[in-house]
């Protein structure tokens, strides 16, 4: 069975899109990204520790769930990220 690898570019994004909480939906928009794939990233962070879902105490029915980093999650900085979307870039062009 193969899994999928700890590290991508799009996990990458997220990790950094999370500096501040946020819904599958809020993180979907902002990476203009489909909500399944966001879905299915954080829930590889998440089995590796570098993500959270926050679960208020009086959460309303209905009301998304926000995520969060952990400690162990450290975002790229803007020019790993930057080097990182140039880098897929050629490989789309060849």
């Amino acid at each position: 069975m193969r899994t999928a690898p700890l590290f991508s570019l799009e996990r990458a994004e997220i990790l950094e899109a999370l500096k501040q909480p946020s819904t599958i939906s809020q993180l979907s928009e902002k990476l203009s990204k489909d909500r399944k794939t966001i879905r299915q990233h954080l829930i590889i962070l998440k089995k590796k520790g570098l993500v959270k879902q926050l679960h208020p105490e009086k959460k309303a029915k209905g009301k998304p769930t926000k995520w969060d980093t952990t400690s162990k999650a450290k975002p790229l900085s803007k020019a790993e990220l930057t080097i990182l979307r140039k880098a897929r870039e050629i490989i789309k062009r060849k």
